[in-house]
């Protein structure tokens, strides 16, 4: 699966998922503690999974994970889209992932799974 198909179905199953994440998203801006809970306790495997495919090392990939969800704690209110939270973090980590590459003086990781021709 090339990296756009991964952003694809991520973006699809962002989609599909109910409005119970868009409601976590309008609470855990509104402060509710709990519900800012749910949303790292659901999204974490997404932000370590980018984190992963950039091939950061362990200390980089802490540092990412803290700075999206910073960014996301400093954005909960500005999110058009809040039951489309996972699009969002994706953008982010990748972002933030890029950054730490950048940082670190190496090149982006490479998408190796697409097919040779």
């Amino acid at each position: 699966m090339t990296t756009g198909q991964q952003w694809a179905a991520v973006a699809t199953q962002d989609r599909s998922c109910n409005d119970d994440v868009g409601a976590l998203v309008v609470g855990a801006a509104d402060g509710d503690r709990r519900a800012w809970e749910q949303l790292v306790t659901g999204y974490s495997a997404l932000v370590a999974s980018i984190t992963a495919a950039h091939r950061l090392t362990d200390l980089e990939s802490a540092r990412v994970r803290v700075a999206v969800w910073h960014r996301l704690s400093r954005n909960l209110g500005k999110i058009r889209q809040p039951d489309r939270v996972a699009t969002w973090l994706g953008a982010v980590a990748r972002d933030e992932c890029v950054k730490a590459l950048g940082a670190a003086g190496r090149p982006r990781a490479r998408d190796t799974t697409a097919a040779v021709a």
